[in-house]
């Protein structure tokens, strides 16, 4: 009994060494593995449509930005003006006070024979100098204090009125810029979604020649079955840059809770926006690639992108949507599953709308 035990541990302790081993070298090859894609073209020269949806966001960022920090200004300029009214009408009080004494000491002749004569030793005549000196200089300094602030009262005066011109100017840029930014992308998303209709109806096409031959000749057995709208009503090109990623950014970080790119809703979200891309497509695909960010065969690259590597969650999302954009399109389409992973495209296409259909 004895020789069994010691026979069934030693088993046991090598059956859970051997799991151990297997996790340890599965987990390695897992982190080490390569990407599903073949993608080598990472950034193809944008399209003439893409690079006004990329300059009109760039301007309209840029505005946005300077709107706000002229708003800040405002804001810090109103204050200083409230302050300094509040202020003003004290130190002008202080100032005829100073004024007074002043007036006073003058009409007394109170000068330095005064002091002279009525000092006692040299000591009180030191001491008496020193308190003429302190009462004359404070009363000059309030007085100037006064004028200083009222300056400065016209002057911030001055300034946030310019300001607020410069703001107001800056805002119709700024919907001017919305109002392109929209009808550019709109153009982006109308051609995407043509392109899309285009492509069911080739398949519809493909499907229906499949039905019409024999059974058991089948051209194909990968055929596409998943789909994903090329427009989501969200994303419709119509809403304003906040408010989009506002509704973007937690569905994505919902989407990735309990992965490395949790936390990250927000920049794949302003990237979409930026470069006009389905918000979706990136974090679908990383789900795809590295489960997510968890397996990422280079440094922060969740794409199979290019075997190329990044320093930073946020660089790698910018140029993956950047990617996206420029040489995929608006979303997922077969033609991009195609060019992104050539050897198994019909299995990657219906995962990413699969994984797309989530957020």
């Amino acid at each position: 009994m004895h020789f069994f035990s010691t026979y069934s541990a030693r088993l046991s302790f090598a059956s859970a060494l051997s799991v151990i081993f297997v996790a340890i070298v599965l987990t390695f090859a897992f982190q080490t593995m390569p990407a599903f894609a073949e993608t080598e073209n990472i950034d193809d020269v944008p399209s003439d449509l893409q690079k006004r949806v990329e300059e009109t966001s760039a301007a309209l960022n840029e505005i946005t930005v300077k709107v706000k920090e002229l708003e800040q200004r405002i804001s810090e300029n109103t204050a200083r003006i409230a302050e300094l009214e509040e202020k003003i009408p004290v130190q002008r009080e202080k100032s005829a006070s100073a004024m007074r004494v002043i007036y006073k000491m003058n009409r007394d002749g109170y000068s330095l024979i005064n002091a002279v004569l009525e000092s006692g030793s040299f000591k009180e005549f030191l001491d008496r100098l020193s308190y003429m000196g302190y009462i004359h200089n404070r009363s000059i300094q309030e007085m100037l204090q006064l004028s200083s602030m009222q300056d400065e009262l016209k002057a911030v005066q001055a300034e946030l009125e310019q300001e607020r011109e410069e703001a107001l100017e800056e805002q119709k840029v700024a919907q001017e810029a919305v109002e392109e930014a929209m009808a550019v992308r709109q153009q982006a998303i109308e051609a995407a979604a043509a392109a899309a209709a285009q492509e069911a109806a080739e398949q519809a096409a493909r499907e229906a020649e499949e039905h019409e031959q024999p059974e058991g000749d089948a051209s194909s057995s990968g055929a596409v079955s998943a789909s994903a709208p090329a427009v989501d009503p969200v994303n419709s090109g119509n809403t304003e840059r906040g408010a989009f990623i506002a509704e973007w950014a937690p569905r994505i970080d919902a989407y990735m809770a309990g992965y490395p790119l949790a936390g990250y809703g927000s920049v794949f979200a302003a990237a979409a926006w930026d470069y006009g891309v389905d918000p979706r497509f990136s974090p679908a695909i990383s789900w795809v690639e590295s489960s997510k960010g968890l397996y990422c065969y280079r440094s922060y690259n969740a794409w199979g992108w290019g075997g190329i590597s990044w320093s930073s969650w946020e660089e790698a999302i910018d140029a993956h949507v950047r990617g996206l954009a420029r040489g995929y399109g608006y979303t997922v389409s077969e033609a991009g599953a195609k060019k992104y992973c050539p050897p198994n495209w019909e299995h990657w296409y219906n995962t990413v709308c699969a994984e797309m259909g989530k957020i």
